[in-house]
């Protein structure tokens, strides 16, 4: 049943704004899955819906929540993007979040995907067993900042001879929004 904007499931309501939010990241993980790609329709029709919705419903502080919410998504991610341990996709996808839920709540729910990405890291690493690959990489790239940063210049982001993997971040995003929308939002 729909009523004002609110949509009842027994006794749990939830708003529609996060029952178009999840069916977003939910669409992205599936696609970053199976294609380890993140379209940019898929982002900007998300980024689309929710201006629209910010304006018209008047929710929260309209233009400026929709805002503070996309800036926060996306300059949280961006960095990973710029050191190359993150995709595109993943930084847009994060600012789509961020439109809909406002700046203060996609603060939150970036903390909650990075602890998701953490765990879901782990079970790949588990799965693959890459653990000395992912350890020797890592310490590579621990040594390259280490040296850069003692020459008082910018770190080289050259990548390790061998990758252990790549992640489909989008399912680490699409967990850290559910979670966020199920048990965190007000």
């Amino acid at each position: 049943m729909i009523e004002f904007g609110i949509f009842h499931l027994g006794n749990f309501f939830i708003g529609l704004e996060f029952v178009f939010l999840s069916a977003f990241v939910i669409t992205a993980a599936i696609y970053d899955i199976q294609l380890r790609r993140i379209p940019n329709w898929l982002v900007l029709s998300g980024i689309a819906s929710s201006l629209l919705w910010a304006t018209a419903s008047g929710y929260g502080y309209g233009l400026i929540f929709w805002a503070a919410g996309l800036a926060v998504g996306f300059f949280s991610f961006l960095p990973l993007y710029i050191f190359r341990a993150m995709g595109a996709g993943d930084v847009k996808l994060m600012a789509l979040v961020g439109s809909f839920l406002g700046g203060f709540a996609a603060f939150q729910t970036v903390v909650l995907t990075l602890l998701a990405g953490g765990a879901l890291a782990l079970m790949v690493m588990a799965f693959k067993r890459s653990w000395k690959l992912v350890f020797s990489n890592l310490s590579v790239m621990m040594a390259n900042i280490a040296i850069a940063a003692m020459c008082r210049q910018l770190p080289k982001t050259e990548m390790p001879a061998q990758s252990a993997g790549n992640l489909p971040y989008g399912v680490a995003i699409a967990a850290g929004t559910l979670v966020y929308v199920g048990f965190f939002r007000q």
